[in-house]
């Protein structure tokens, strides 16, 4: 691992580990929503936690010589997945088709950090964020939107499938 994901995956464990105290698992009824694509490892490890304080500009805190400037800043997020804990806004209804999409995609990083390891998710995120400098073209970012929509069109893909397939 570079040093650079190295000191991202070290934030990213702070600040689960700080936050998760406070979170919720999923509802039996998320559980059984989700169940035709997770593991249920996924399912049973993962807690969501609503709040309005969002851990703020990873790269410019945390590694500003390396960034150069290119903000990689999570504060205006609706949600941001930390290895097991997903954080929500307040404003985030999971009682809607938005809501429940976004728990999908969220979920869909779970399982990528227990795919490919937190430090391999890290690793991945940090890598791709610095060849592309583009939020949408980070490679997990983009398979977690590819099954998003593919989730939005009634489709059910195996997201463990579909991360072995991508990053084997």
């Amino acid at each position: 691992m570079t040093p650079a994901a190295e000191i991202a995956w070290l934030w990213v464990r702070a600040h689960e580990a700080r936050l998760r105290m406070s979170a919720d698992s999923l509802t039996p009824a998320q559980r059984a929503l989700y169940a035709p694509c997770f593991e249920s490892t996924t399912l049973d490890h993962a807690r969501v936690r609503v709040t309005d304080r969002f851990p703020g500009a990873v790269l410019d805190v945390i590694l500003p010589r390396i960034s150069r400037g290119a903000r990689l800043d999570f504060a205006d997020s609706r949600g941001l997945t930390l290895n097991r804990l997903i954080l929500l806004r307040p404003d985030v209804d999971l009682t809607t088709d938005a809501g429940v999409s976004l728990l999908f995609h969220e979920l869909v990083h779970v399982q990528q950090f227990a795919s490919l390891t937190p430090r391999g998710f890290v690793h991945e995120y940090a890598r791709s964020w610095f060849a592309e400098r583009s939020y949408r073209a980070i490679s997990l970012e983009e398979q977690a939107y590819e099954l998003q929509d593919r989730w939005e069109r009634n489709e059910r893909p195996d997201v463990a499938a579909a991360i072995a397939d991508r990053f084997a």
